[in-house]
């Protein structure tokens, strides 16, 4: 008799033990970024880990799979850009310091993200075989809302603003067109507004 309740206390244990440590979550969604006039589309992949309920760290990683009419050729001065081109993001990546408060027993919770993203798009001419690819990086910042229907599946809304500085002299230009036009280089900043919806599994 105590030997069978000390094992269901025992399982017990263990249990909510489980229950309480996770501290993961990782998630995959759907990013739709404003960059200038462009809106550029990403898959996003995120992985966070909570070191306590109200403090955690986090990383993704995106990969562009919608285009957008991007229109810049006069915003950043000193620096070839095609005026009408179609814009893609090859990648983005950041990584973020999280302060977070749950509000269930699910592990859902509100949270607020500081930290610094990175990013390459590459922007191709309308009218000439001209093909841009520059790299920009910078400050970011957001917030958002993990909902958990289940102690391990859920959803994820967030909203990132980043400051990118786009680095001009860092960059490739190829194409047919592009050997007689003169590239100058320089710095600009652009804010880019980024909403994701993801589904996020914890555990």
């Amino acid at each position: 008799m105590l030997a069978g309740l000390s094992s269901i206390l025992g399982v017990s244990i263990v249990g909510a033990a489980d229950a309480q440590e996770q501290n993961s979550k990782v998630s995959i969604g759907y990013t739709f970024a404003t960059v200038d006039d462009a809106d550029l589309g990403l898959i996003t992949a995120r992985y966070n880990y909570s070191f306590t309920d109200y403090f955690a760290v986090e990383g993704d990683i995106g990969f562009g799979i919608s285009d957008g009419e991007l229109d810049i050729g006069d915003e950043f001065d000193g620096a070839f850009v095609p005026v009408a081109s179609e814009a893609s993001a090859d990648f983005a990546g950041g990584l973020f310091a999280v302060g977070q408060y749950p509000f269930d027993v699910k592990g859902s919770n509100v949270f607020l993200r500081i930290g610094y993203q990175f990013s390459s798009i590459d922007s191709e001419a309308d009218d000439f075989d001209v093909n841009v690819d520059v790299d920009a990086d910078g400050f970011a910042a957001g917030l958002g809302l993990n909902y958990f229907f289940t102690d391990r599946h859920g959803v994820r809304f967030d909203y990132t603003y980043y400051n990118a500085e786009v680095d001009f002299e860092d960059f490739d230009v190829s194409g047919s067109d592009a050997t007689p036009m003169i590239i100058m280089g320089g710095e600009e900043e652009v804010d880019v507004d980024q909403f994701t919806v993801a589904y996020v599994f914890q555990f």
